[in-house]
C-alpha cells in the first residue's frame, strides 16, 4: 500500500517536470526533462504503473523532441515511440499511447521528409486504427489529417465529420491553421465544414445565454417576496391620552410577510 503511494507520487513529481519543461527552454528546460527521465526510469523497475510511467515518459521524449531540431531531436522521437510502444506491452488498451505513439511516427517521418509511402507513414497509420478500436473513431482527426496529406479529399472529409460526430475534433481555429490539412483547405467543402461548425457553435451559445437567461428570471421570481396576502389596511394613528405623541401601530400581517 505505501509502495504504491510513493510510486505515484514518484510519478507525480516526473510529469510535473516535464509539464514544466515543456514551458521551459534552454538549460532549463533540458534539466527539467533529464529530472522527469530519472524519476520515469526508477518507476518502470518495479510493478506497479509502469504502463502510466511509459506513456508519461513518451509524452515527455516527445515534446522535447519539439524543442530540439535535426538529429538530435528524431533520436527522441525514436526513443518516445519505444515508450508508447512499451506501455502497450504493458496495457494494450491504453489509448493516449496509440494516438500519441501515430502523432510520433507521423512527426518523425514529416521531420525527414520522406515519401507518403514510407513505413513510418503507414506505422502511423496502424497506431491510429489500433485507437479506433479502443474506442470508436478516437483518432478520426488524425486519420483526416493522414489523408488530407496523401491528396485524398474525400477520405479527409469523411473522418472529419466522425471526428465532429464523435466529438474529438480539435478548435476551429487548430484546424484552419493545421498544416497537414493544407492540401483540402481551400476546398469548397471544407470551408463549408468550419462554416457550419462556426454557426453550431454559434447556436449553442446563443442558447447557453438563453438558459442563462430564464434560469436568473426564474431566480428573481423564486426570491421575490409574495405580498398577496398582506393586510392593505392602512397603518392607523392614535393618540394616547396620556400624551400628546403619536404612536403608529398596524394590523396583524400573515407571518410570512416581512414587516413593514
Amino acid at each position: 500500500m505505501l509502495g504504491g503511494l510513493f510510486k505515484k507520487s514518484r510519478l507525480n513529481k516526473a510529469v510535473s517536470a516535464a509539464r514544466k519543461a515543456r514551458k521551459a527552454e534552454g538549460a532549463k528546460a533540458e534539466q527539467l526533462f533529464n529530472q522527469s527521465y530519472h524519476l520515469f526510469a526508477g518507476l518502470v523497475q518495479g510493478e506497479l504503473i509502469q504502463a502510466e510511467a511509459m506513456y508519461r515518459w513518451g509524452l515527455a521524449l516527445m515534446d522535447q523532441a519539439r524543442q530540439v531540431p535535426g538529429t538530435d531531436g528524431e533520436a527522441m522521437l525514436e526513443q518516445a515511440i519505444l515508450r508508447f510502444e512499451s506501455c502497450r506491452l504493458l496495457k494494450a488498451d491504453y489509448l493516449a499511447a496509440a494516438l500519441d505513439g501515430g502523432v510520433a511516427y507521423l512527426e518523425l517521418a514529416k521531420r525527414r521528409n520522406l515519401p507518403l509511402d514510407a513505413p513510418l507513414y503507414t506505422q502511423a497509420a496502424l497506431s491510429f486504427q489500433q485507437a479506433n478500436q479502443i474506442q470508436p473513431c478516437a483518432a478520426a482527426y488524425n486519420q483526416a489529417c493522414l489523408a488530407a496529406l496523401n491528396s485524398d479529399s474525400q477520405g479527409c472529409k469523411s473522418f472529419l465529420e466522425q471526428a465532429r460526430d464523435h466529438g474529438v475534433l480539435p478548435s476551429d481555429e487548430d484546424m484552419a491553421s493545421d498544416h497537414d490539412l493544407s492540401n483540402v483547405r481551400e476546398l469548397s467543402w471544407f470551408q463549408e465544414f468550419l462554416a457550419s461548425l462556426q454557426e453550431e457553435t454559434t447556436e449553442q451559445d446563443q442558447e447557453a445565454e438563453t438558459a442563462s437567461d430564464e434560469t436568473t428570471s426564474e431566480t428573481a421570481k423564486t426570491e421575490q417576496p409574495d405580498l398577496s396576502d398582506t393586510d392593505s389596511k392602512e397603518k392607523t394613528e392614535i393618540i394616547d391620552s396620556s400624551s400628546n405623541a403619536p404612536e403608529t401601530v398596524t394590523d396583524k400581517k400573515d407571518s410570512n410577510t416581512p414587516a413593514s
